[in-house]
């Protein structure tokens, strides 16, 4: 594969990236419910002094979206505390939005009530909606260095489609990214 340029360019700037996914020791999976700002702060500082200068980060979707239209504010503190960390540091993030599987199993909201990830249109809108008030909340920040729509999501949601039919999954992505404000 020819590519156009073999670095990552950020402002202008050639970035070097090395990262590694990022869950806190205080709670793995669900390190938001028992966020604790001196820890991260410590782990991030030791992932720095190692050479990393990005992590990729989850909103756990089931603690982040506990309602249909609703984006938990607590959770959105923590978030907001984590990145300023990571500016900190002087290190970037790339957040994922709908982490519905991570470490071999699902993680559902308890509103989806077994509704198609990739084809019902109530499910689709509440993904955009969703990663639609992150990007609004966040995508200014310093420290947000790209967005991930989904951790697993094959794992997750499915991402067969019936023989001669049009994958639901091809037509998710880009519905589900038409929200985020430009």
């Amino acid at each position: 594969m020819r590519r156009n340029s073999a670095k990552i360019m950020t402002n202008g700037v050639a970035a070097r990236w090395l990262g590694a996914n990022f869950w806190s020791r205080t709670g793995g999976p669900l390190m938001w419910r028992s966020y604790d700002p001196a820890v991260v702060r410590e782990e991030l500082r030791v992932l720095r002094a190692h050479g990393l200068t990005m992590t990729r980060s989850f909103f756990y979707w089931p603690d982040f979206m506990p309602e249909p239209d609703m984006v938990d504010e607590n959770m959105t503190a923590r978030f907001a505390d984590f990145l300023d960390q990571h500016a900190e540091q002087d290190m970037s993030t790339v957040p994922t939005f709908i982490v519905g599987h991570m470490s071999g199993q699902n993680w559902d909201p308890p509103w989806r009530d077994g509704r198609d990830l990739y084809s019902d249109v109530w499910m689709v809108a509440r993904q955009a909606w969703f990663a639609g008030e992150m990007v609004r909340r966040f995508g200014s920040h310093p420290a947000v260095a790209g967005w991930l729509v989904s951790n697993e999501m094959p794992l997750y949601g499915g991402g067969q489609a019936a023989p001669g039919t049009v994958a639901a999954p091809w037509s998710w992505a880009p519905t589900r990214s038409s929200a985020w404000p430009r």
